[in-house]
């Protein structure tokens, strides 16, 4: 309840280490009753190349745990400086943990993509729009029309 609380009065610390064996002893026992099971998560790091060494040695001794998470690492950088070492390498990543690592690459959607993409998110999430309120969009969309040609200015197409 303590460590709850901490979280809304901005204290911060460690926990001590009894505290945390008696965790891992009431975990155990809950593991071994079968009354829980412990399911690793997934951890995402966007702008990884702005971690430095100590951080990536830390990562790859949390990969050697047999609980460790699947780790989801993004960034845009091609080859760069490693922080707090003075060598470069592909993705601002260490070699010894780059080689651990499965890369993907991706590429932007073209227009044609994100059409299809709206076409069906729209067809799942709004299968029953109402005819009132397709009439008060396409109204809007004509307030906004007359004054453009009014003014002599280009009309907005949809």
């Amino acid at each position: 309840m303590q460590g709850f609380l901490a979280l809304f009065t901005g204290d911060t610390g460690e926990i001590r280490a009894e505290v945390m064996e008696q965790i891992d002893t009431k975990v155990a026992e809950w593991r071994e009753e079968r009354k829980a099971e412990i399911v690793p998560g997934v951890l995402f790091i966007d702008e990884v190349h702005m971690l430095d060494i100590e951080c990536f040695s830390f990562l790859n001794r949390v990969l050697e745990n047999e609980m460790a998470p699947i780790l989801v690492k993004a960034t845009d950088q091609g080859i760069t400086r490693v922080r707090g070492i003075n060598y470069k390498s592909p993705h601002g990543i260490p070699i010894d943990l780059l080689d651990r690592l499965l890369i993907i690459s991706t590429q932007p959607y073209t227009e044609e993509e994100i059409r299809k993409i709206l076409d069906n998110s729209c067809c799942a999430r709004f299968p029953k729009i109402s005819t009132q309120y397709l009439v008060e969009y396409q109204n809007q969309f004509i307030f906004y029309e007359v004054p453009g040609e009014v003014d002599g200015v280009e009309t907005m197409r949809v």
